[in-house]
């Protein structure tokens, strides 16, 4: 291939295992090798690959480090680490991979399998989704490892590892050191609390270790390793948050069955779990859409379950879209500033891809006509102006969570099989300026007045904590905006939301502190141009009697709960409040007091189940 010519290629003939090298001699994180790599830098790895059936060959396919394509090293932050990344194809298998990821130092091998990228056109009769295969890895001509795979689909991957990485930080400096805000026991009523909201953690379901492409192992409950295996399903549930709440669990208690499945978790998650690993052929890393959108088309496909959203490079297909960023956990990002594993930094860019590229090529077009060329060639913020889907408040909120996750791991100069920090704070920029001119400018009381984060079609207390916990973690992990205002400024701009719910002086009754499906025409003079709320009171008085059908004390004394419904949404909200006390915003500090009142008094003995399921990770947050 033509672009083979830009990589470093490795010398061919036997290696010898890793040998050691002092930190001074270790390449920078980035730096590609220079010229030919000796032998002696490298361990023997090989990779045999038959297909029992016989299809797409019968021929044993042969991967060989000595002839692959050095694509760069990545040095750990803490330097504890250099891993070597050599990329080894195959003729007879199109656009699969392996990837031999030896340390410089220290013995630990990886492999990684993926299969599927970008560019080029498909053969005839090829088949994106492989049938079962049998791997072995060899070690100078000694299997170390063998791996019977059931299939391995369009756009998955796995990996074999030889030793899992160590944790390189502690649960105290993952706060300390600006990961997350402040969580505490006393916050997630863990300690010091009179009432018994303890919830129970959930542990992965049947099996502790992930294995290469498991089934589900819970088919009755649907869920693998403990997370729901149909991740667009919505609801209260353990994985949905800022953090998941077995991360939690291991942050506030060190539950060490904890701090196993969040490791198990981002292990199938980061591999065949979904289906946007498919790497950029040409460059190495996740597609660059600020530099290359011009080249991708969309097509969509129907299927009894959906439309999906495929994005393409010329002829091949890529990545498919559906619901964008609105259900992803975020299982990446803890596990990542606990090792410093760039196999988890490379998921949570292969999200942002995936979040990105859905809202770029679907019902927006480029963000309902901001920009004059559907290419983005003209955008609003300058060529190829992207950002997650912004018609749903939820989407858009994990959006910027997930954005400023891969904007906090991303090194300044990493090896051409990652995306740099630069590229998600160009992103970063695009977000909020979409956001800007969109809502933030928009004279319109649904923003105005009301707050709501885009346009979407309901009014939604949750799903806007979503978006205030994922600007609050745009704003502590420093995330950049250009011109674009920051996103503080944004936060506190969008906090008002839950001011006007939790204040009292507003004219919304706080007592049903959690609007839901409320239809935000009715808040817009826009969408309702005779007939719109212009203030909290006259929204309160036109959806109170909702609010309150089904509750069973519609007139209790203040702090009672007079809101119908399941309240299990109330710890989002107070989630979103601490997030937002921790930055600063002036509204929040009464807005957290309030909801931690209206909670205590309500929910002492966790009446509602549905605010039991994920307690601690949702309330855990500063505050108090």
């Amino acid at each position: 291939m033509a672009e083979m010519t830009r990589r470093t290629l490795i010398g061919a003939g036997t290696a010898a295992l890793v040998s050691g090298k002092s930190s001074a001699e270790r390449p920078p994180s980035g730096a590609p090798a220079s010229g030919p790599t000796r032998s002696t830098d490298l361990p023997a790895l090989t990779v045999d690959i038959s297909f029992p059936g016989g299809v797409p060959t019968t021929a044993l396919l042969h991967f060989d480090l000595a002839n692959g394509s050095d694509i760069g090293n990545y040095t750990a932050p803490s330097a504890s680490f250099t891993q070597r990344c050599v990329r080894v194809r195959h003729a007879s298998l199109p656009y699969f991979f392996v990837d031999f990821r030896p340390d410089i130092s220290g013995g630990r091998v990886e492999v990684v399998f993926w299969n599927g990228e970008c560019l080029g056109t498909v053969p005839t009769g090829y088949s994106r989704d492989l049938p079962a295969y049998n791997a072995v890895i060899k070690n100078s001509g000694a299997a170390v490892h063998r791996e019977a795979v059931p299939f391995h689909h369009w756009g998955t991957r796995w990996r074999y590892q030889s030793a899992a990485r160590a944790l390189l930080r502690s649960a105290a400096q993952v706060f300390t050191e600006g990961w997350l805000p402040q969580m505490s026991k006393k916050a997630a009523r863990l300690q010091g609390y009179s009432g018994v909201i303890v919830p129970a953690v959930l542990p992965p379901l049947a099996k502790q270790t992930w294995g290469v492409f498991q089934p589900i192992d819970n088919p009755a409950g649907a869920t693998n390793m403990g997370l729901l295996a149909p991740g667009d399903t919505g609801g209260e549930r353990p994985e949905i948050g800022l953090v998941t709440e077995w991360q939690a669990d291991y942050l506030l208690n060190g539950t060490a069955a904890s701090l196993n499945a969040l490791i198990q978790q981002a292990e199938m998650m980061g591999s065949e779990c979904n289906s946007w690993y498919i790497p950029d052929q040409v460059t190495n890393a996740p597609i660059n859409y600020k530099q290359d959108i011009a080249h991708y088309n969309a097509h969509m496909y129907n299927t009894a379950y959906a439309s999906y959203y495929w994005v393409r490079r010329g002829t091949v297909n890529s990545v498919n879209f559906h619901e964008a960023d609105t259900h992803i956990p975020s299982c990446f990002y803890i596990p990542y500033a606990l090792t410093e594993d760039p196999f988890y930094i490379e998921a949570q860019q292969f999200v942002c891809q995936y979040g990105i590229g859905w809202g770029i090529y679907q019902r927006e077009n480029v963000y309902g006509g901001l920009a004059t060329d559907p290419t983005g060639a003209s955008g609003l913020n300058g060529a190829f102006t992207v950002c997650s889907y912004t018609g749903e408040i939820r989407s858009l909120g994990w959006g910027i969570r997930n954005l400023a996750c891969a904007y906090k791991m991303s090194p300044a100069n990493p090896p051409s099989w990652m995306l740099p920090r630069s590229y998600y704070a160009a992103c970063s920029a695009d977000y909020s300026q979409v956001i800007n001119k969109l809502c933030t400018t928009n004279g319109d009381p649904l923003y105005q007045v009301f707050g709501q984060l885009g346009p979407d079609n309901y009014l939604q207390a949750f799903e806007q904590a979503y978006g205030i916990m994922g600007m609050s973690l745009a704003d502590l992990v420093g995330m950049p905006t250009g011109s674009a205002p920051s996103w503080n400024s944004q936060l506190t701009f969008y906090f008002r939301f839950f001011d006007g719910i939790t204040n009292g002086t507003s004219g919304w009754n706080r007592q049903c502190p959690q609007p839901h499906d409320l239809d935000s025409a009715l808040f817009s003079s826009v969408k309702s141009p005779s007939n719109y709320y212009r203030t909290w009171a006259d929204a309160w008085n036109g959806t109170g009697v909702l609010l309150k059908k089904g509750a069973t004390f519609p007139n209790a004394a203040s702090p009672g709960n007079q809101q119908g419904g399941s309240m299990g949404n109330c710890s989002q909200i107070a989630a979103a409040c601490a997030c937002a006390k921790s930055r600063g915003v002036p509204a929040a500090t009464g807005a957290l007091d309030w909801m931690n009142t209206f909670i205590d008094f309500n929910y002492p003995n966790n009446a509602d189940a549905s605010m039991g399921i994920a307690f601690s990770m949702k309330c855990g947050f500063g505050g108090r």
